[in-house]
């Protein structure tokens, strides 16, 4: 990223603390945003069909998040909540718009990193080892 658009991010986003436990944004909810952590650790998680929560990823230090409904206007995958106290950079489609456009490479790794998250997704919704097996009926078969 040039420093012009380094700039421009920070002109333009929004600074934002968030508690341990505090939730950022919620599944399924809608969002127009990115957010990029900029101190501590965030938990990503989701609820699937079953209403089993399954734990997704642990976000720390220059992870983002936020790109999937960004970019395809869809709710959000995912409740992410902070692990610990947290600072956070929230950043507007407007402004992912205008960098996307004026910056190709920044878009292509933002896309590359989206389709591996929705891929990783996929996989895992259609995982039976996440959605169909008890953990009951599991620890059973090693005893």
């Amino acid at each position: 990223m040039s420093d012009e658009e380094i700039d421009m991010i920070s002109e333009n986003c929004q600074r934002i603390l968030f508690k341990e436990n505090e939730i950022i944004c919620h599944q399924n909810s809608l969002g127009d945003s990115l957010f990029i952590v900029i101190d501590g650790v965030m938990s990503v998680d989701l609820v699937n069909e079953d209403g089993k929560t399954i734990h997704l990823a642990k976000l720390g230090v220059g992870d983002f998040f936020g790109e999937m409904s960004l970019m395809t206007g869809e709710t959000r995958s995912a409740t992410v909540s902070a692990l610990t106290n947290s600072v956070l950079l929230e950043i507007s489609k407007a402004v992912m718009k205008d960098l996307f456009r004026n910056n190709v490479d920044f878009y292509d790794a933002v896309s590359k990193i989206f389709a591996q998250r929705q891929n990783a997704s996929n996989l895992l919704s259609q995982s039976k080892s996440f959605t169909q097996i008890d953990e009951n009926d599991l620890a059973s078969k090693f005893k």
